[in-house]
C-alpha cells in the first residue's frame, strides 16, 4: 500500500557509476531511462489509505475520497479536517493521525502539542502545476477536549467561509460592470484573506487547546478577538483590491456601492452575529 502502482514504470539501462541528476551525490547503479507503461491498478472501493485524509459521503452513497494537493496550497481552513474532523466538509483525518488522537498523543506528548506535516502536488490532468507543504498544530486532548476543540474550532474556520464569499464577490462587483459575465479567477482575493487570517487563528487555536476538559463554553475574548480580525482583514483587503489600482480603472460609484453592499452582509451574516453575541454571552438572534 505504500508503493501503489496506478501508473507503472520499469527502470531501464544500468549506466553503472555516475552522479545522480536529482540529489547530486555519487551513486552505484545509475540508470537513465525509465519506461512508462499505464492502465495499472485501479484502485477504487471503501477502503482508504491510512496516511491519507478523506472526504467521507455522509449518506454513505458514494467511496471516500482522498484529499489530495491542491490550487493555494493548505491553510488554516484545511486544519480541521487534517488532524481532527470538518463536519461543514466531509473531511477526516488520516487513520494514522486517529490513532495518535486517540492512543499516542497524551502518552507521547502529555499537554503539549505534535506538528503534522502535509504535502501533495496540485495536479492538472495528471500534469504537476504545484508542489505544497504545510505544518499543522495537532493537541494532546482528552475525547471532552477534542470535542470541544472540534467545536470550537468550527465555529471559527466557518465565520471566515462566509467572510471570504461575501468579499470576494463585492470586490467582483468594484472590479466589473456586469460581474456575472465575467469569467476571471478571484483565488487571488481568497489567498490574501486567508493569508492575512491565518496568524490570529492559530494564535486563538493554542489557547483554545490549552483549556479544561470543563470548560463548558469558549472564553468570550476568543469570539471578540477572531470578529476584530475578520473585520479588520476584509475591509483592508478590500480597500487595497479596489482602490488602489490605477486611477483611470477607478469607478468610484461602482466600489462606493459594492462597499456598502460588503458592509451590509458583513455584518448581517448570521456567523459574525454568533461571533459577537458570545463575545457578550449573549444569544445569537
Amino acid at each position: 500500500m505504500y508503493w501503489g502502482m496506478p501508473r507503472r514504470r520499469r527502470l531501464k539501462g544500468n549506466e553503472g557509476r555516475g552522479t545522480c541528476d536529482f540529489c547530486g551525490k555519487l551513486s552505484t547503479p545509475l540508470y537513465k531511462e525509465y519506461r512508462a507503461q499505464n492502465y495499472g491498478t485501479n484502485y477504487d472501493g471503501p477502503w482508504v489509505h491510512p496516511l491519507t485524509p478523506y472526504r467521507f459521503d455522509p449518506k454513505k452513497e458514494k467511496i471516500p475520497l482522498s484529499i489530495k494537493g491542491q490550487k493555494g496550497g493548505l491553510g488554516y481552513r484545511h486544519w480541521l479536517g487534517l488532524t481532527l474532523q470538518d463536519a461543514e466538509m466531509g473531511n477526516k483525518a488520516a487513520t494514522i493521525v486517529q490513532f495518535f488522537n486517540d492512543e499516542r498523543g497524551q502518552s507521547l506528548f502529555n499537554s503539549h502539542s505534535a506538528s503534522l506535516w502535509c504535502f501533495g502536488y496540485d495536479m492538472d490532468n495528471m500534469k504537476a502545476r504545484c508542489w505544497y507543504d504545510s505544518h499543522f498544530p495537532i493537541f494532546a486532548l482528552n475525547d471532552k477536549q477534542r470535542k470541544n476543540l472540534v467545536d470550537w474550532a468550527g465555529e471559527l474556520i466557518h465565520a471566515a467561509r462566509e467572510v471570504v464569499k461575501i468579499l470576494r464577490a463585492q470586490v467582483k462587483h468594484a472590479w466589473f460592470r456586469r460581474p456575472g459575465d465575467t469569467k476571471g479567477d478571484m483565488s487571488i482575493i481568497d489567498q490574501q484573506f486567508w493569508e492575512k487570517t491565518e496568524p490570529d487563528f492559530y494564535r486563538l487555536l493554542n489557547d483554545l487547546g490549552k483549556l479544561s476538559s470543563e470548560t463548558r463554553m469558549a472564553p468570550p475574548e476568543i469570539y471578540l478577538s477572531w470578529f476584530q480580525t475578520l473585520q479588520k482583514s476584509v475591509f483592508q483587503i478590500f480597500v487595497k483590491a479596489t482602490l488602489e489600482s490605477t486611477p483611470e480603472d477607478l469607478d468610484l460609484k461602482r466600489i462606493v456601492s459594492a462597499q456598502r453592499t460588503l458592509r451590509k452582509k458583513f455584518y448581517g451574516n448570521k456567523s459574525i452575529k454568533n461571533l459577537k453575541a458570545k463575545a457578550t454571552h449573549e444569544e445569537a438572534a
